[in-house]
């Protein structure tokens, strides 16, 4: 609904709310902290090939990512 309601149609969402390989595989799992069974907040992007071009982790949970380094890569890219 998200990017629906944005009018963003070029985005797919992921959610690990159901099912934690996402979150196993691409390493941002929390354990061994208070937020234990969350996820780290995180950027990906992919190319159409499935290769991974961006990756941000942010370390601390209560902090957002920087949205400003995402949009200047993928204006690089466009």
């Amino acid at each position: 609904r998200f990017a629906r309601n944005k009018g963003i149609r070029y985005l797919q969402l992921a959610s690990n709310f159901r099912d934690t390989s996402f979150a196993n595989y691409f390493g941002v799992s929390i354990t061994n902290t208070q937020w234990q069974d969350l996820n780290a907040r995180a950027l990906f992007v992919v190319n159409a090939k499935g290769d991974l071009m961006y990756r941000q982790v942010v370390k601390e949970v209560t902090k957002q990512p920087n949205y400003g380094a995402l949009i200047a890569i993928l204006n690089a890219k466009a």
